[in-house]
């Protein structure tokens, strides 16, 4: 199965890999995102694989983003295709996402890969700040993202989603908060959702999406924003 990914950042990256929304300069952002991912890299002994190496990589903290880990009984994450750290593309997703304040993730999938990332990249360092939303319309992948999440100290709630908007008046007051929030429903009964995200929360610095198909007009249908991040783009990353 093809796997696709685009990324996209309303918000440029500044120096230190803080987001600075002053910054219009696309140069100086892939710069301060080679940077960041160089120097994870040399943490990996340069490894760049999607099975990472035992031991090649430190142990995960602030500064370091976890490995993709499965919960499954005898199942690594990597044979379901998740993203990790030992990667390029991995390391380069967590990066960007650090540099940035909040990120919205279509779809969650398992959880154990860039969903971890980004929860990791956007809560660890700054719990009290950073804000990640990832949806899923399979409940047992919401709960299996929220397991992982703790397993690496990243608390997170699972929300369902009700009506037109996705968001009832108490679900829409508890998102505003920071925190890691999985989203667990279909979107296509909740078309208005991305709407109703972005106006509770005032807008999104960074979106993912990693849908099951290629064809993304049935994921996000509004027009794609200006200043596109697309880190398998045909001429290759960034």
């Amino acid at each position: 199965m093809a796997h696709w990914l685009i990324i996209f950042c309303a918000v440029h990256l500044a120096s230190s890999f803080q987001c600075d929304p002053a910054l219009n300069d696309t140069l100086k952002a892939r710069r301060a995102l080679h940077r960041c991912e160089r120097f994870l890299a040399a943490q990996c002994h340069g490894q760049n694989r999607l099975v990472e190496i035992p031991g090649t990589c430190p142990q995960p903290n602030v500064g370091m983003p976890p490995p993709a880990t499965s919960l499954f009984p005898g199942t690594e994450a990597t044979e379901l295709g998740c993203i990790t750290r030992s990667s390029r593309l991995g390391r380069a997703l967590w990066c960007l996402a650090r540099a940035t304040k909040s990120a919205l993730e279509l779809f969650t999938g398992i959880g154990a890969g860039s969903s971890l990332l980004l929860a990791h990249a956007l809560t660890a360092e700054k719990p009290t700040l950073g804000r990640f939303y990832t949806v899923d319309r399979e409940l047992g992948n919401a709960v299996h993202a929220q397991e992982v999440m703790r397993v690496f100290g990243l608390p997170a709630q699972v929300l369902r989603l009700q009506g037109p908007q996705g968001l009832d008046e108490l679900t829409a007051s508890v998102v505003q908060k920071p925190g890691n929030w999985i989203l667990q429903g279909d979107v296509f009964k909740h078309p208005e959702l991305i709407q109703a995200l972005c106006y509770v929360t005032g807008g999104m610095d960074l979106i993912m999406l990693d849908p099951p198909t290629v064809d993304f007009r049935h994921t996000w249908s509004a027009p794609m924003p200006p200043g596109v991040f697309q880190l398998n783009s045909p001429r290759g990353w960034l």
